[in-house]
């Protein structure tokens, strides 16, 4: 039983040991105050922080887990995305804020948990690692009509 075990943690240590990190946006419709959290163990705890920093009349916008959250705002709106990767949350937050009535709107914050890197989907397989690229060469070298690829 001691065999499988070790042999199961060499093979797969990032399944076992992996932990999932909580975040939370809270923000204040009327004053614009907004407070965060990141990298909490629970989800709870991680709530109560954002809402701890944001302050009074404060409330929770978006929870995520191991993920990337971001915040847009204007005068009129405001909008929030959670994604894999921040370019794609800070997109869809300011399409967000747009579709709900903003004129000018722009991104407030942007958070990553530590998580992110740790749990990687099909989508999304190397995003801190890309795969290193291949050198462009021509094709052959006596034909000139050949393009480089």
């Amino acid at each position: 039983m001691k065999k499988i075990l070790i042999s199961i943690l060499m093979l797969a240590p990032e399944i076992v040991f992996s932990a999932d990190y909580h975040g939370a946006f809270a923000y204040n419709i009327r004053t614009g105050q907004a407070g965060y959290s990141l990298n909490y163990f629970d989800e709870v705890d991680a709530i109560n922080r954002a809402l701890n920093e944001c302050g009074y009349g404060c409330k929770i916008i978006a929870r995520f887990k191991n993920a990337c959250a971001s915040l847009a705002r204007s005068r009129s709106a405001y909008g929030w995305a959670t994604a894999i990767r921040p370019s794609v949350a800070r997109t869809n937050a300011l399409q967000q804020c747009y579709k709900y009535g903003g004129t000018s709107c722009r991104v407030l914050k942007t958070v990553c948990t530590k998580g992110i890197y740790k749990r990687r989907s099909p989508a999304y397989p190397a995003y801190r690692n890309p795969p290193p690229r291949q050198p462009q060469v021509p094709a052959t070298q006596g034909n000139r009509n050949l393009k480089y690829y």
